[in-house]
């Protein structure tokens, strides 16, 4: 499935994934720059960040 497919018309799908390109071009398209980039900004603001793991425990106790 192409990721365009998912929800073509989604302002908010459109805003994440031009966020997400203008991070990358940002770290000079580099993918070691742009993962690095995202898990300092991770560990800077770990409150803002969704831990999978707990939502399927979660979605697995009911």
């Amino acid at each position: 499935m192409n990721p365009s497919d998912v929800a073509p018309d989604d302002p908010l799908i459109e805003e994440v994934r031009q966020r997400r390109r203008d991070l990358f071009d940002a770290c000079g398209r580099d993918w070691d720059k742009f993962f690095k980039r995202i898990e300092r900004t991770q560990n800077e603001h770990p409150e803002k960040v969704c831990d999978r793991r707990k939502r399927r425990s979660k979605a697995a106790a009911r």
